[in-house]
């Protein structure tokens, strides 16, 4: 016997780059589920659980997900790179799952612990990081370098004393 079938839920997915922090974008096609009406109010609940109500507002280049997007963003820790997916109750709720860089689910309370819950800075932590190993790596490039120089100089001069 033949089951009943639910409906598939509409879902899209973002990756955060520039600047997410204040809204998000919401994907024309995902709007378009909604048969020409508009998304007026919704909620979105990530890994921590908590519900995080959202009034989309219409802008000139399609809706965004404001207000109570900022408290996500916060409780989360949300990053560059990190890749988000938005699947939609068909209630005006979505449950959100996230990401980070390393494509994994993100733990947030892993994340918290080791940021301090800020999300501006650690931001500008990662910024630093990144910078500071790029330097690391640029130092140690250096040093690899003067370390060969000096070998091979000295290989060289060991080969003439031998000769």
């Amino acid at each position: 016997m033949a089951g009943k079938s639910s409906p598939k839920k509409p879902s899209f997915f973002k990756v955060l780059l520039d600047d997410f922090s204040q809204h998000l974008r919401i994907p024309h096609a995902f709007i378009e589920n909604f048969s020409g009406q508009s998304l007026h109010k919704c909620a979105l609940r990530g890994s921590s659980g908590q519900w995080w109500a959202m009034k989309p507002e219409e802008r000139e280049n399609g809706p965004f997900f404001h207000g109570g997007w900022q408290g996500l963003v916060k409780d989360h820790s949300l990053e560059i790179r990190n890749f988000l997916v938005f699947d939609y109750d068909g209630d005006s709720k979505f449950e959100v799952t996230i990401y980070d860089r390393s494509a994994s689910e993100k733990d947030v309370e892993l994340t918290r612990r080791r940021s301090g819950n800020s999300v501006s800075s650690m931001n500008k932590g990662s910024r630093a990081r990144v910078k500071d190993e790029i330097l690391d790596l640029d130092q140690t490039k250096i040093h690899n370098e003067d370390t060969e120089n000096k070998t091979n100089i000295a290989d060289k001069r060991s080969c003439k004393l031998n000769s």
